[in-house]
């Protein structure tokens, strides 16, 4: 795992500046989470301050990753909700996973065109590989069909768009490892999503890759509700209404 500088803040400092976001004030002061590999980050209107939350053992492209949200919401889409998510009583829980890692797909995809970055987003996947055994355990142990659709999403993004072919090519034994009990699991787990279900999942997933370089709010969020609505578990009239209240502000 990539470790830190001797300075977090030297470290945000540094990145920030790459990313072209060096006058948003963000606070790492506050309480860090329990989840080991986690980060995130949320906006506070009243101070007009992001804050960033971590634990203490996250690697650090988790930390870049968090201030990309910043970066595509101000820089990229000028879209700022893609930079913090709502929480809306009257939204599906359901649906957070597979709209998080949607997005952090677009994140990441942003992130990696930059070569400083590229290399701590492909240590964070190469750990997953190197691990392998120990993340198929994890894969079979996991009964949440949900949980494993948005893995699911992540990993074949990850696998097919973002890793460099030569890369992807040393590696490709492992991934399609991964992949392979990722849909066996997932078909094992829900009573909802068959094979069938699950290709057509994986067809409209690959318009990633017709639409990654677009920064429009409203393209990119209708491609979450053309991925989700593959699933069946949602119609396209409940999905648009989700979405809009988790993403405001765009007319879908």
């Amino acid at each position: 795992m990539i470790k830190y500088p001797s300075s977090i803040d030297e470290m945000i400092d540094k990145y920030k500046d790459l990313l072209s976001i060096s006058d948003e004030p963000i606070n790492l002061g506050c309480t860090l989470i329990d989840q080991p590999n986690q980060a995130d980050i949320r906006w506070d209107s009243s101070s007009k301050t992001w804050f960033l939350r971590f634990n203490a053992n996250v690697p650090m492209f988790a930390l870049v990753h968090e201030l990309g949200h910043i970066y595509f919401a101000r820089k990229k889409s000028k879209y700022v909700y893609f930079a913090c998510y709502r929480n809306d009583p009257e939204i599906d829980d359901r649906l957070y996973p597979l709209l998080n890692n949607l997005l952090d797909c677009f994140i990441n995809y942003n992130l990696t065109l930059f070569n400083e970055i590229y290399h701590l987003y492909q240590a964070i996947v190469f750990e997953y590989l190197d691990q392998i055994e120990i993340f198929k355990e994890h894969i079979i142990h996991t009964k949440v069909p949900i949980v494993l659709l948005s893995w699911y999403i992540l990993f074949f993004i990850d696998h097919n768009y973002l890793i460099k072919k030569q890369e992807r090519a040393i590696r490709s034994n492992e991934m399609t490892q991964l992949r392979f009990y990722l849909k066996k699991q997932i078909l094992q787990s829900s009573s909802e999503v068959d094979e069938l279900i699950l290709n057509t999942f994986t067809e409209k997933i690959k318009n990633f890759d017709n639409i990654k370089a677009i920064n429009d709010p409203k393209t990119i969020l209708n491609f979450f509700i053309d991925v989700l609505q593959a699933t069946t578990l949602w119609d396209k009239s409940t999905l648009k209404k989700q979405v809009i209240l988790s993403y405001p502000k765009i007319q879908l």
